[in-house]
């Protein structure tokens, strides 16, 4: 066997759900209480993904764009300082046949659900009672996100992960990775103030990842034998789909680089501000703490 020699590395860097729960609800709580004007609202957006089965020109990378949507809160600690919490469902896929190296042939699809915290920078000051006026802003912040890479063999969806497809969890080879990780939102957006209670914003944005197995596929040096004859057939096919699969041949490959994936994220928020009411509703009477 010849394993991967470089440092490992870390895929699998996630907190535990209950610590990332309590964060996540600290933080809501502290939104209504210290802040001023309160905004809720959905996006409508798309996702896109960027790593090792990239497609190659810019009519397959439209074709790529998929759906996404989600819902926000947003408050203002200053005239320049807003804090947005997020959540976001959407979908991403790549292929080797829309890639540089169509003859790997390698594909996966996944669905990706995530929260994030951002904080923004208004380049200008943001107040709702100025009527259409366009503030650019940028953002950045931290969050979660989960995933689940799937492959299409023999008319079928399989899930990846569970297939160790560059051999984690087999001796000598790294761990399996986390379908839950952390990433990092940071882009820029224009927000228009349509009146003292409406907003429309357009955002763009990457995550960066902590994890190159968003699309399953990393630098890992994997032996053929070693997936065929301690995950099966299917397994091994998936690994290296331009291997016959049907025995185990002693074959040694890796099946991308190692620079870490991104998926991205563009949408329209449309929001409305509540202002003091909501903010005082979950001030009083009741506290707002988290029992964990």
């Amino acid at each position: 066997m010849s394993p991967k020699n470089a440092i490992p590395k870390n895929n699998n860097i996630v907190l535990p759900m209950r610590t990332v729960t309590t964060l996540f609800l600290i933080t809501f709580c502290t939104f209504f209480v210290k802040a001023q004007p309160i905004d809720i609202g959905i996006t409508i957006g798309s996702m896109a993904y960027n790593g090792d089965l990239s497609p190659r020109s810019p009519f397959d990378m439209v074709q790529q764009i998929r759906p996404a949507f989600g819902v926000f809160g947003r408050t203002s600690f200053s005239n320049r300082l807003s804090a947005k919490l997020m959540l976001n469902f959407g979908s991403v896929d790549g292929s080797d046949a829309r890639g540089a190296y169509p003859d790997r042939g390698y594909q996966f699809e996944s669905s990706i659900f995530e929260a994030n915290l951002t904080g923004e920078l208004h380049l200008i000051r943001v107040r709702h009672s100025e009527e259409s006026f366009t503030f650019p802003y940028i953002f950045a912040g931290i969050g979660m996100f989960r995933f689940n890479p799937k492959a299409e063999i023999d008319g079928r969806l399989v899930e990846l992960q569970p297939l160790g497809t560059e051999g984690q969890g087999l001796p000598g080879y790294d761990a399996p990775y986390s379908l839950t990780q952390i990433n990092f939102p940071m882009g820029v957006g224009v927000r228009f103030i349509l009146n003292d209670h409406w907003s429309v914003s357009l955002e763009m944005g990457g995550r960066l990842l902590l994890t190159d197995y968003l699309d399953d596929v990393s630098d890992t040096r994997v032996r053929y034998r070693d997936i065929f004859e301690n995950r099966g057939p299917i397994a091994a096919r998936l690994s290296n789909p331009s291997l016959p699969g049907n025995e185990p041949l002693d074959v040694t490959y890796r099946r991308g680089s190692g620079a870490r994936d991104w998926y991205y994220l563009g949408a329209i928020m449309v929001s409305y501000n509540f202002g003091e009411a909501l903010r005082k509703a979950f001030r009083d009477p009741v506290p707002c703490y988290s029992k964990w």
